[in-house]
């Protein structure tokens, strides 16, 4: 019977036992851990890289991960009251938070669901056949709709996104064509 940890890091028995320990002495620590500096962070990614040209197995020290982690986390990020108020100065600003936010999320959600779509085509055998081509379309609009609602969020209509994004690629690429050069090289305030 194979080993169902076999290429995971836990061929053997005592090393699945010591990865248990310390995966439970992480839980128990990650709370109250706050002192992962950057040099520290530095000093570890030199010692991966070696590991890795060495091709020596790499044992990352987690719990000093989280900190670092959470020290690079902002404030807004880790406390629900912060969080609040950051939404209640963007809304005073004028931002409508709660479209913007229904918008990002929902972008990406439709977007993962058009891409799976798509991997599997390619990847994975699904084949292509109109109902593909009509559930691709779907998730589109899906999309569309949550292009719509940032639009709402912004105040800005559809044709001023697409306005802006072709006068864009235009300076971008004024022979007006795509240049591999332009596309990695490109010029300051080039979003």
């Amino acid at each position: 019977m194979a080993n169902k940890n076999a290429g995971l890091g836990f061929e053997d028995s005592e090393y699945a036992k010591k990865y248990e320990e310390k995966a439970k002495a992480f839980a128990e620590d990650a709370q109250t851990n706050a002192n992962y500096s950057v040099d520290e962070a530095k000093e570890t990614v030199e010692r991966m890289k070696n590991a890795r040209t060495e091709n020596m197995k790499m044992e990352v020290d987690f719990p000093k991960y989280v900190e670092f982690v959470d020290g690079m986390t902002s404030r807004a990020s880790k406390s629900t009251e912060t969080w609040i108020e950051r939404i209640r100065e963007l809304q005073e600003g004028g931002l409508d938070v709660s479209r913007l936010t229904t918008a990002a999320v929902g972008m990406s959600a439709e977007a993962g669901e058009f891409q799976e779509i798509v991997k599997k085509m390619l990847f994975q055998g699904k084949p292509w056949t109109e109902d593909n081509k009509e559930h691709l379309i779907i998730e589109l609009g899906d999309i569309m709709w949550y292009v719509a609602q940032a639009c709402m969020a912004l105040g800005v209509g559809i044709d001023d996104v697409v306005w802006k994004n072709t006068m864009k690629l235009a300076k971008r690429y004024p022979s007006g064509g795509f240049d591999v050069g332009k596309s990695e090289n490109r010029q300051a305030g080039d979003r």
